[in-house]
């Protein structure tokens, strides 16, 4: 027979879940770089595009690690993507960028 567990240790283990899952939203993920590049691509293709009928894209993004910048409150991540570029074709290049988290969710920060 199982010996009988005291439901009032039990009770805070959801509560603790939820404050550890909390933990992992201090930096972006892969999704959310992804989004901030598309965000300011979007700026890019309204300009580009009415001269070029042509689009920036971004056909892979590949996320390595992240860091707090220590000066601010920016968080440094270095990723691959891999673009396709009006006039210039495709570009792939591994590089570093910084994101600071606000509003609209992750943002792209000059450096």
């Amino acid at each position: 027979m199982l010996p009988r567990m005291n439901i009032r240790f039990l009770a805070p283990l959801p509560l603790m879940g939820l404050l550890l899952a909390g933990c992992g939203a201090s930096e972006p993920s892969e999704g959310d770089i992804r989004k901030a590049f598309e965000q300011q691509a979007q700026g890019v293709n309204g300009l580009l595009g009415g001269l070029t009928g042509q689009k920036m894209e971004i056909l892979d993004l590949t996320k390595h690690q992240c860091k707090e910048r220590p000066d601010s409150t920016a968080i440094i991540c270095s990723f691959t993507i891999k673009m396709k570029i009006p006039v210039i074709g495709e570009s792939e290049q591994t590089t570093e960028q910084a994101f600071i988290k606000g509003d609209k969710g992750w943002q792209i920060v000059s450096r």
